[in-house]
């Protein structure tokens, strides 16, 4: 068996530089050769025909592969003891083969390959075992170095700040968990397999995206760009995106992806931008300065507000701007103040490039390093000048009235109490002249406010020029005007100012294309006889004013202290004629007109008659004025309408053809829909236009004769009968006449009394008459008291009359009688034999 054993071996490893050796059955070495000894450091002698062949490379294990081998189990026992180290060998059927390192051997332990293989004598007995010892050191040196470089890479892989993604076809293949984390999943494995379709917002962007990344791999062999890519929660990612392909003349067939994440740098560029823009395009002007405060950067609305370009002031120092108003103190202090607080703020008056000072108002910031030293300086300002024009406006407004310029309230109040003070050293007067426009408030009601604000301009213009060198023309509002005199020697001395006032208001106004008169009524009161304090002088002026308005307008009056009364007595009245309409108060009476040729009564003028429950009989001269100041006559004239209507339809329902008149105010005309009232009045009666005939004073008309021919026009096309009352009292101007639709004038009273013994009352009325005929206009004469009068004026042409001779104004029953009396004859003559 031995020789036999010996013989094999000599066959196999004859001359073998390769480390071998052989064990028998009983675990005995048979072999060491030469190889084995350089090896390992054994000779031959020592180890031949010893059981301990193990010894060099296991000192402390038991031999156990004698007893495998004796076995003959050795292909099933050297997994199961070596599992870790012994593999069936590739290279010889039957055999296995092991690495392991032994710490012991050579220098600083050494690598040994082993391959095992089974001896079989001729019966295939196995009678021994032939082992062959390799030295793997380098090699595993060099595979532990290598897979030292791919743990480091996979390291740098999955560790690496930025995703990586291998990629084919458009396929992710492979990529790092930074790759999943910058697009929101849970996994590289999440994206591994998938298109990558899925990292954009829509399969167009990525079919565009496709053809042009590979156009660049293909044309410059990478691809650079950022590129706005999708999470998977659809939140939009900003990219910085680099690829390269492996194959440059295939890339499709694999390349190689870097993303980074660029979302904080993109909103931090966007912030630039923005910033950027801001501070171009602020309202405010910007300045940057360095440290040695040297203009670094300027933006848009410091070119505009300084006039100064940005290569014109880079470089410079902002003193540049100074205006000189200032002085070393004041520049001095805003140092102090922003070295020490960082910032400063204030109002600085600063020059322009053409030279113009302005005010601005300027901040300045100071910006510091990490180390606290000042590395900018930054300056912000805007032109306050329309500011400050405005807050010097609105100080000018708070004594100044907005329309005319004219001092307000407030400025007069403090005049007068400063010229009361040197009045009362001096002992001179003061006065106060208080001027009211006359019927004002028809131009605002029938013209527009912009009309009448415009009168009121030009009236303040006329006052300004009239009144040159006196010491204050105010505006209180409206239409109210306060004159204060300082240096009134006597109180008479106040007529020339009054005078000049009156003369000032003579002349119509032409306002677009709308000539207005213009009249005033002026109340005067003298300090300190009438009061000494503002407030009860400009009481007393505004009373007297009233009085003049009740004198016939146009004139002024000295405050009296009847006026009080007067005056009481006026707000007594206005108080209680609001409640006159409600109470039932008011009454119609009629006053018949007649045909002066046949004595017929064709008609009756409507007048209005109060009589309070409580009280006597007010008459209208009294009350009517009121109720005009008031607005009143407003309501009480609609019932008049009403009310003369209704009589109207009474007397044609009788069989009676009577004409009514009715007398309408000048705010009727102007300040409401006159019209309107009279349509609603004859659609609830029924009775016909021309039963109806409207009576207005020719003050009326002239106050606006656009407005006036507008409304005479309407009330004509609609059927109703116009007529002028107290005609000669007021313009009875031609020029008027022929542009109105008229059909009678009325010869006032004060014509009519003394006209058969008066030459000029008499010249008055005849001229009356003939204007009449000419412009084939009806003649009533008011007032015919006497058959004489009556005679007299029937020779001249007038056509009717009215007056006591005829009838006095009597209620619609009395006036029924007396029709029914001149029906059966037994009534007086009304016509002159």
């Amino acid at each position: 068996m031995i020789e036999t054993l010996e013989t094999r071996v000599g066959e196999l490893v004859s001359g073998s530089p390769v480390a071998t050796f052989v064990i028998d059955s009983e675990h005995h070495v048979r072999y060491w050769n030469r190889a084995c000894e350089l090896m390992l450091g054994i000779l031959a002698d020592e180890i031949v025909g010893t059981s301990d062949q193990w010894r060099p490379f296991y000192p402390e294990r038991r031999p156990v592969m004698a007893d495998l081998v004796a076995s003959g189990c050795i292909e099933m026992l050297i997994p199961t003891y070596y599992p870790d180290k012994y593999r069936p060998s590739k290279s010889i059927p039957g055999s296995y083969e092991a690495e392991d390192f032994f710490p012991h051997l050579g220098q600083g332990g050494m690598w040994l390959h082993f391959t095992a293989a089974p001896i079989r004598d001729e019966h295939g007995c196995v009678i021994g075992a032939i082992e062959t010892l390799q030295d793997i050191t380098e090699r595993k040196e060099a595979e532990r170095r290598l897979q030292e470089l791919l743990d480091e890479q996979r390291v740098i892989f999955d560790n690496a700040h930025v995703g990586i993604a291998y990629i084919q076809d458009r396929v992710i293949l492979r990529c790092n968990p930074r790759m999943a984390e910058i697009f929101g999943y849970d996994s590289a494995q999440d994206l591994v397999g998938r298109k990558t379709a899925m990292l954009y917002a829509s399969a167009r962007d990525w079919r565009e995206n496709g053809i042009r990344l590979y156009h660049r791999l293909e044309a410059q062999g990478f691809s650079e760009d950022e590129v706005l890519l999708q999470r998977r929660d659809g939140r939009p990612i900003w990219c910085y995106r680099v690829g390269r392909p492996l194959d440059p003349q295939q890339p499709h067939g694999g390349s190689i992806w870097v993303y980074s994440d660029i979302n904080a740098q993109k909103r931090q560029q966007h912030q630039l931008e923005l910033a950027s823009t801001v501070f171009e395009n602020s309202g405010e002007a910007l300045m940057m300065c360095d440290a040695d405060n040297r203009i670094i950067s300027v933006n848009s609305a410091f070119v505009r507000i300084t006039g100064y370009a940005p290569a014109e002031v880079i470089g410079q120092s902002p003193s540049l701007l100074k205006s000189g108003r200032h002085d070393a103190a004041f520049y001095r202090r805003m140092w102090e103040t922003l070295l020490v607080e960082n910032r400063w703020e204030g109002e600085i008056w600063d020059r322009r490039k053409n030279g113009e000072i302005y005010p601005k108002r300027l901040s300045i910031s100071v910006v510091r390093d990490e180390a606290g030293r000042v590395a900018h300086f930054v300056g912000a300002f805007s032109d306050v000048t329309r500011r400050k024009q405005a807050e010097e406006r609105v100080q000018f407004l708070a004594r100044h009235d907005a329309l005319t310029g004219l001092p307000n309230r407030t400025l007069l109040r403090e005049r007068f109490a400063q010229a009361a003070e040197h009045a009362r050293h001096t002992g001179r007067h003061l006065a106060l002249l208080f001027l009211d426009l006359d019927h004002f408030k028809r131009v605002n009601d029938s013209l527009g406010h912009p009309v009448g604000d415009a009168l009121l301009v030009a009236v303040a213009d006329r006052l300004r020029h009239a009144l040159y060198g006196t010491d204050m023309i105010s505006r209180l509002g409206g239409d109210e005007f306060v004159i204060l005199l300082e240096h009134v020697p006597c109180p008479e001395d106040v007529v020339t100012v009054a005078r000049k006032i009156e003369a000032c208001m003579d002349a119509p106004v032409e306002i677009d294309g709308q000539v207005l008169s213009v009249g005033g009524s002026i109340g005067v009161a003298i300090y300190p006889g009438d009061g000494s304090d503002f407030d009860t002088l400009l009481q007393k002026a505004d009373t007297a004013m009233y009085h003049s308005k009740e004198c016939g307008r146009g004139t002024f009056s000295y405050f009296d202290e009847k006026m009080n009364a007067k005056a009481a007595e006026r707000l007594v009245m206005h108080s209680r004629l609001r409640q006159a309409l409600g109470r039932d108060e008011f009454s119609l009476v009629y006053q018949p007109q007649v045909n002066m040729r046949t004595g017929r009564i064709f008609g009756a003028e409507a007048l209005l008659r109060w009589t309070p429950r409580d009280g006597e009989p007010v008459g209208p001269s009294r009350f009517i004025p009121v109720a005009e100041e008031s607005g009143l006559i407003l309501p009480i004239g609609e019932w008049v309408i009403h009310e003369a209507f209704r009589q109207a339809r009474r007397w044609r329902d009788a069989g009676l053809s009577m004409q009514v008149s009715i007398n309408v105010s000048g705010l009727q005309i102007y300040r409401s829909d006159l019209i309107a009232t009279l349509a609603a009045a004859q659609r609830d009666t029924g009775v016909p236009p021309r039963m109806i005939e409207v009576e207005l004073t020719e003050s009326t008309l002239v106050e606006d004769v656009h407005a006036a021919h507008e409304v005479l026009d309407a009330l004509k096309r609609a059927g109703y009968g116009l007529a002028i009352d107290d005609f000669g009292t007021g313009y009875s101007s031609l020029a008027y006449l022929k542009r109105f639709p008229l059909n009678k004038l009325k010869i006032d009273r004060s014509f009519v009394t003394d006209v058969c013994s008066n030459a000029e009352d008499r010249a008055i009325a005849r001229a009356i008459i003939q204007i009449a005929r000419s412009l084939n206009l009806r003649v009533v004469a008011e007032g015919v008291e006497t058959v004489e009068q009556a005679a007299l004026l029937r020779r001249h042409g007038c056509h009717e009359g009215q007056g006591y001779l005829f009838g006095r104004p009597m209620a619609a029953q009395d006036l029924d009688g007396l029709l029914e009396a001149r029906a059966s004859g037994t009534g007086p003559a009304l016509a002159p034999g």
